[in-house]
């Protein structure tokens, strides 16, 4: 988790976008199978939506709360929200938001742990994390099995 907290967001918006991009390929273009075609345009446009999403999570949202002097911890409580919304896009793993709400989701929980010793809310920032890190792997395993 220290890894993801002392990384920077433009680092991990560009890994985001290359883990969209990549997971969705088998999803829109590989996965098809050999006498459909591929949708190559919906795959292209879906994972740049996905990728701005993402990216402007990672720039804007997480630095405002982590910035944020209030002493509730409020990286644990929105990485949690993150979390939630992350798993429960599954259901659409081929729009990319699994991954564009898991990786700001997992950055913010990082910044909640650390915290956690002074703020508390331990506990929510490592549920986030939990949450996060199983909606990312099971997007993962749905894009590539189709």
């Amino acid at each position: 988790m220290e890894a993801l907290r002392t990384t920077s967001r433009q680092t991990l918006a560009v890994a985001t976008a290359v883990l969209i991009f990549a997971a969705l390929a088998f999803a829109y273009v590989v996965g098809v199978s050999d006498d459909e075609e591929g949708d190559v345009v919906g795959w292209l446009i879906v994972s740049a939506l996905a990728s701005l999403i993402a990216a402007a999570l990672l720039l804007r949202f997480v630095p405002a709360s982590e910035s944020d002097p209030d002493g509730d911890n409020k990286p644990a409580r929105h990485a949690l929200i993150l979390g939630v919304l992350s798993l429960v896009t599954i259901v659409v793993f081929w729009t990319g938001l699994p991954f564009a709400l898991g990786v700001p989701a997992l950055a913010l929980a990082a910044t909640g742990r650390d915290r956690a010793p002074q703020q508390g809310h331990g506990g929510q920032a490592t549920a986030a994390a939990v949450l996060a890190a199983l909606a990312i792997l099971l997007s993962i395993v749905v894009c590539i099995t189709g």
